[in-house]
Formats: C-alpha cells, structure tokens, sequence
C-alpha cells in the first residue's frame, strides 16, 4: 500500500521527465549569442554538446533548477577544480540563468549569464 502512495506522489515530477530546452545568452565568456540545449533524463539535466551532467533540484511546473559539482584533478592539471555550476530555468518566462562558481579562479570565471529558453 505504501509503494502505490510513493508512487503516486511521484507522479508529478515524472510527467515533466523527458523536457528539452535550447538556451540562449551572451556574456562575457562567450563571443556573442551562444546556444546551449539540455535534456531532462529522470532526476538529470544533460548538457547537450560536453554531455556535462546536472543534477536537478528542482523540476516542477514553475522552473527547473540543477547543480553539476566538481572537486578533482581533471586530466593534464596538477590542482584540482573544486565548484558548481547551476541552471536556472523559469517554465512561466523562458528566462535562463547559468551561475559559475570555481574555488581559486578570478571573476571573469566566476560569474553568471543570463538569456532565454524554449521548451522543445
């Protein structure tokens, strides 16, 4: 009985499940307008070209928010990359927010962009 109750309040967030957005934003890292699509998969946010995997939030009919962390050495550095990076997307306006933030790098790294979405 109680497996049917946790099932159907789940429900919800599993209709929202397979959402695609394509996002766009100019900032101070890009070089003008820039692209970016990500894919809903179950509890994922996938970042379309690197495949950058994020971990979602929240994800209900108001906005969809996703945090992909890192705290290794990545491949050809000799210091670890200790941060965040967090999606924001608000469903009601399209409106989109990309916060970076990276332990030990300037503010030119650590900033947020901001632009608009679509639903695919």
């Amino acid at each position: 009985m109680w497996m049917l109750v946790l099932a159907n309040l789940a429900a919800p967030a599993i209709a929202q499940a397979e959402d695609a957005w394509s996002c766009n934003y100019s900032g101070p890292l890009s070089t003008g307008p820039t692209l970016i699509r990500f894919q809903v998969s179950g509890t994922t946010l996938i970042e379309a070209e690197f495949k950058d995997r994020y971990s979602i939030l929240e994800n209900n009919e108001y906005g969809l928010v996703a945090t992909h962390a890192v705290s290794r050495v990545e491949k050809d550095h000799k210091q670890p990359t200790i941060g965040a990076f967090t999606v924001v997307i608000s469903k009601g306006t399209g409106e989109f927010w990309l916060a970076t933030a990276i332990a030990g790098e300037s503010n030119t790294v650590n900033q947020s962009v901001s632009g608009m979405c679509r639903r695919e």
